[in-house]
């Protein structure tokens, strides 16, 4: 490259590796905080702070604060406030093309 001149280029930053996806939809703002909803195995609603990462197709990879077993609310997040019970339907989200 010569100056004034430009090229677009795609770097993998890391091997592939297992991780949380959501979609953007599920990850609310608390100002500068980013936080979901994760229903208890007693279906109690508790409120959890997470760090999101980079976008895979129509997700979002969450790099802390939950784990692989977590369910969290995608749908209906306006209504919730930690400690109500709830009556969940579970659904499982699809994968991007190309995550596996």
């Amino acid at each position: 490259l010569s100056p004034g001149f430009f090229a677009r280029m795609r770097v993998q930053g890391s091997a592939a590796h297992a991780a949380t996806l959501l979609p953007d939809r599920a990850i609310g703002a608390d100002q500068a905080q980013r936080f979901v909803w994760v229903v208890n195995p007693d279906n109690r609603i508790s409120y959890r702070q997470v760090t999101p990462g980079a976008r895979i197709g129509q997700l979002r990879v969450i790099r802390e604060g939950l784990q692989a077993d977590d369910w969290v609310v995608v749908e209906g997040a306006q209504k919730l406030k930690p400690g109500i019970t709830v009556a969940p339907e579970r659904i499982s989200l699809d994968p991007p093309q190309g995550a596996l």
